[in-house]
């Protein structure tokens, strides 16, 4: 271009007549990324063609360097490649502007100008050797258009490069505004202002969303002008409060600076976390995020980790935070009473009848303590069946009074309802006997101390009770006959006597007779209740009973003692029973005694799965089993037994019928 205006020095033209051969190979790869459909067939071969002109022009200016082939016989070559050039242009440009190309459909004017002829004459300008050189406007014409033609084509493109970015302007802006009046966080711009003294006065609303309109209960054309300060002054305390505050940070920090409340901050009615960055000088922006759900969820969470789920009292962790509490105030709240409860037979309850039969046992009670105690202290859940009352401003007498009203209302409802009894042992301590010296946790292990007390006083009756329940459960379920416990436990008494048993030795006996078969409740109903003979898989779920009386009975303080007998009252004398093949006296005598007893009477009673026999029939089956199944001794006792019954049977009834009294 600089040789068109100006002479130039050799050299300086030797090199520009290389860039000249250059030119289409930058021409093609322009022409080609920008203006031609990618990844096509043409696209391909404009870069093929481009890679051609690269070679060319190294190898005809690398043989002129060398002195071997003068780059003026490369000049006609060079034609005639430009000239294949041109052409491909023109056929890309025309097949991309029919794929839909329109950006390419001015460059092809700019290609059809250039010509051949435009870059011919170009180097007819360069290489004419003769001594008068014309100007040839064609050549120069046609490289202006094409020039022009190419700054026309990126003054389109600028244009629709600002028109596509002023398109995504607006967007942005379209969902800048649609994001600000619709997020679910309230939004508000504020302009600070400060009085003479450089103190805040008034945080006047700019703008503000959707959302803020509705948690504040204004609506949004009216919040505008108004003072944020007035609305809320919970917010005073997040603002700026000295004009100073701008002054002394740079305007570009500060409105990189956020900050964000550590606390939620309750504004009418609900709890808001605020984020609050500053735009400009003396703006405050405030993002007001609504936080009350989890503030409740918090709660929630705060009251289930200090709550026990099954009751709603206090837990175990409760507690010993209210007794640090109170051991610290002790002096301001004497007389302080506490009552320490216990739910006697959870365990076993469990164990027999399941957990949800527990729960609903600790249900009950939990409803009778609460009726008597709420509002008079902290009730608490200490242990799986403990409960503590602390009472503070409570003497001794009178809660002695809440304890008996307790105990009564526990007996009422077990009056009522006939099935799982309640039964609590109770202790009772108060500041009243404690020494100077004691503190809160004294009070509680006395209270404690108390409950085991009554507990051992009342051990009879707790077992009584436990007894009853399983006996009823059994019943129930028909697992038991009508009267087949009573006329067992009268059977093995008169064995006990007739053996002179010890105490110990009949209690266990009786509490056998009734309970021996606790194990059934772990049995399904259509094996205990099948009228035919089991199957041998059938039976083997049968003997698992006495392995689960035995778990339920070793698990029960009050059934301990008689668990061993459980399992093994289904043990033969000559080592055919099971569970474990126990044979003669290896075998506990109150198995032996219960099983000749039973056998009895499962043969001359109705049973599901046979008809009741004779007496006479009953003892000649048990004589024949002696030895065998059953301990020959026992066997000859108990005979005498119920011979000397039933003669005794027959004298009253013939007494009765001669009238005469035996």
């Amino acid at each position: 271009l600089i040789q068109l205006f100006t002479p130039a020095p050799v050299s300086m033209t030797y090199a520009a007549n290389f860039f000249v051969y250059l030119a289409p190979v930058f021409l093609l790869l322009f022409v080609e990324r920008n203006y031609i459909v990618e990844n096509t067939s043409y696209a391909r071969l404009m870069r093929i063609q481009a890679m051609l002109h690269a070679i060319f022009a190294v190898a005809a200016f690398a043989l002129d360097f060398l002195g071997l082939v003068s780059v003026l016989y490369s000049v006609r070559v060079f034609t005639f490649m430009f000239a294949a050039t041109v052409l491909i242009g023109v056929y890309a440009t025309v097949r991309s502007i029919i794929a839909g190309k329109k950006s390419a459909r001015i460059l092809i004017i700019g290609i059809l100008a250039l010509g051949i002829s435009g870059l011919m004459d170009t180097f007819l300008f360069f290489y004419n050797t003769s001594q008068q050189q014309k100007d040839n406007i064609v050549s120069e014409a046609g490289m202006l258009v094409f020039l022009t033609v190419l700054m026309i084509n990126a003054a389109l493109e600028l244009k629709q490069l600002y028109k596509q970015i002023e398109q995504q302007s607006k967007e942005t802006e379209t969902n800048y505004k649609s994001l600000f009046s619709n997020m679910a966080d309230g939004f508000t711009l504020n302009r600070l202002e400060y009085d003479d003294d450089g103190y805040l006065s008034h945080c006047i609303i700019c703008e503000a969303n959707n959302a803020f309109a509705e948690k504040i209960g204004i609506p949004k054309d009216e919040l505008i002008g108004l003072d944020l300060l007035q609305i809320l002054p919970e917010i005073s305390d997040i603002c700026p409060e000295r004009a100073e505050y701008f002054d002394a940070a740079e305007e570009t920090a500060a409105v990189q600076e956020a900050q964000v409340t550590d606390e939620a901050i309750r504004l009418k009615g609900n709890w808001y976390k605020l984020s609050v960055f500053f735009p400009q000088k003396s703006h405050m922006s405030i993002i007001f995020s609504d936080v009350t759900a989890m503030k409740k969820a918090e709660e929630t969470i705060r009251r289930q980790a200090y709550t026990d789920s099954m009751t709603g009292f206090r837990n175990r962790l409760s507690f010993e935070s209210e007794m640090s509490r109170l051991n610290a105030e002790l002096d301001s709240l004497r007389p302080l009473s506490i009552v320490v409860i216990d739910i006697d037979g959870l365990k076993i309850t469990n164990d027999t009848f399941g957990h949800n039969a527990g729960d609903e046992l600790l249900k009950k009670a939990a409803s009778i303590i609460r009726k008597v105690f709420r509002n008079r202290g902290s009730i608490s859940r200490i242990g799986g069946d403990e409960f503590c009352v602390l009472l503070p401003h409570t003497d001794l007498e009178s809660a002695q009074e809440l304890t008996e009203h307790l105990l009564k209302l526990q007996n009422r409802l077990n009056s009522i309802y006939s099935d799982i009894p309640i039964s609590m042992s109770v202790g009772l301590a108060s500041t009243e006997e404690s020494e100077e010296d004691e503190d809160i946790y004294d009070v509680y292990r006395r209270a404690d101390d108390e409950m085991y007390r009554y507990k051992i006083g009342q051990t009879s009756s707790e077992k009584s009770r436990v007894v009853d329940m399983l006996l009823a459960a059994l019943a129930e379920k028909d697992f038991v006959a009508q009267g087949h416990v009573e006329r067992i436990s009268e059977l093995c008494m008169k064995m006990a006597d007739a053996l002179d048993l010890n105490e110990g030795q009949k209690r266990n006996l009786l509490l056998l007779s009734k309970i021996h078969d606790l194990g059934k409740i772990g049995v399904p109903d259509d094996i205990l209740n099948k009228p035919g003979k089991l199957t041998k898989k059938e039976f083997e779920k049968m003997k698992t009973h006495v392995n689960i009386g035995f778990n339920i009975a070793s698990r029960a303080k009050e059934l301990v003692s008689v668990a061993p007998f459980i399992l093994h009252h289904h043990e033969h004398w000559n080592g055919s029973g099971y569970p474990d093949g126990l044979r003669a006296e290896e075998i506990p005598l109150e198995c032996r005694i219960l099983s000749i007893i039973d056998a009895f009477d499962a043969m001359t009673n109705d049973r599901p799965y046979h008809k009741g026999v004779s007496v006479d029939e009953a003892l000649e089956e048990i004589s024949k089993c002696s030895g065998r199944q059953f301990d020959p001794f026992l066997v000859e006792k108990f005979v005498e037994i119920i011979k000397s019954t039933e003669k005794e049977t027959g004298s009253e009834a013939g007494a009765a019928e001669t009238g005469t009294v035996g």
